[in-house]
């Protein structure tokens, strides 16, 4: 025979009492049930029975209806601020994650030094940003044999300027600090090597 909890019953029998002409479908329920209206009465007793007899004074032991039960799948599922804080909680963490890697890939400082060379050529390029580039050549002695370039970015105004007036002076010897970082951005320059300072040093 097909049993419903008592929980459901209790259901029940409370929208029976609250709406009585609108059970239809919930009497049409019982009655598929059974094969005969006497028999579907004989369920029906039955069940109000198991009601009043294990439902209803449990309600007294406990204060609260068992259909209030924590452990029914509606009771259970959290409330809308309960998810609105998970949520809240998991953007926080992602936020953090991604801050970390912009930081880590784009800002992060990977080496920092100085180099020393002439010949200093500075120049603002670029379709959408435009950002000043350079290069010179390394070392203040003259080689014979091919010479090594250092090619940089600069993203300081007060840099750039320093650099342009060191330009004039194509035979002076410069150095300039820089800072390698790990990846370049469109706004920032071509080179990984982005100078920090630059100065003439003096002839020996």
């Amino acid at each position: 025979m097909h049993c419903i909890s008592r929980c459901a019953f209790s259901q029940f029998v409370t929208l029976r009492m609250m709406h009585r002409r609108a059970l239809l479908p919930l009497d049409a329920f019982f009655f598929l049930h059974c094969s005969t209206p006497l028999e579907w009465r004989r369920e029906c007793t039955r069940r109000a029975l198991t009601v009043l007899v294990f439902v209803v004074p449990s309600w007294g032991q406990n204060n609260h209806c068992p259909m209030s039960n924590t452990s029914s799948p509606i009771a259970s599922t959290p409330a809308p601020k309960v998810w609105r804080k998970r949520l809240l909680i998991i953007a926080a963490l992602l936020l953090a994650v991604l801050s970390i890697v912009v930081w880590w890939r784009y800002f992060k400082a990977y080496s920092e030094g100085e180099r020393i060379g002439k010949d200093l050529k500075i120049s603002t390029r670029g379709n959408v940003f435009k950002t000043c580039e350079g290069y010179f050549t390394e070392g203040c002695r003259d080689v014979v044999g091919t010479s090594t370039f250092f090619y940089f970015s600069v993203a300081d105004e007060l840099v750039e300027e320093k650099l342009k007036q060191l330009q004039l002076e194509p035979n002076a010897c410069i150095q300039v600090t820089y800072r390698e970082t790990n990846n370049t951005l469109p706004w920032r320059g071509e080179s990984v090597y982005l100078i920090t300072d630059a100065k003439r040093l003096d002839a020996e």
